[in-house]
């Protein structure tokens, strides 16, 4: 009996480690964010249309997030990272680790790189400890609680 589950059990663990396809819906919802998410509409028009990708969970939403997180207005910033914290996508993280925090023009923005790893630290994923621990000593004291809020949001993985 034991020897006729282990095929089963091991087609079960490879589904839910494989990186989910994004769906139609979350492909809609990208496009209707990528509409109504612009500089010029006020910040609570903004905020909305960050909003609009709650519950999403696709590396499409990661990035097309990822621009709130730069916004001038704080509670737009604040709206992004509490977003893209929610997502679990492995492909989103890696994405952001990639795209964000090894862009040698993007790692300059002290604003982005905060955001981007307390979002880490809020998406739960293996890769985001050692990436959140290399900002805690940073001079930016932005980026040292940046640091500090991805930890906590990360919580103990034991």
């Amino acid at each position: 009996m034991l020897v006729s589950l282990l095929p089963v059990c091991l087609t079960a663990l490879a589904l839910c480690a494989a990186p989910a396809e994004p769906s139609p819906a979350d492909d809609a919802l990208v496009a209707e964010f990528r509409v109504y998410y612009d500089k010029d509409k006020t910040p609570e028009e903004r905020r909305e249309a960050i909003l609009t990708l709650e519950g999403s969970d696709s590396a499409a939403a990661i990035e097309a997030l990822s621009v709130a997180l730069d916004d001038d207005e704080y509670l737009v910033r604040r709206a992004a990272v509490d977003v893209m914290a929610s997502m679990r996508d492995p492909a989103g993280a890696q994405w952001l680790v990639e795209e964000v925090l090894e862009d040698r023009k993007r790692s300059k923005n002290e604003v982005l790189v905060a955001g981007v790893i307390e979002v880490l630290g809020g998406m739960r994923h293996a890769l985001a400890r050692e990436a959140i621990e290399e900002y805690l000593g940073d001079r930016d004291l932005g980026l040292r609680l940046g640091a500090v809020n991805g930890l906590a949001r990360l919580g103990d993985p034991a």
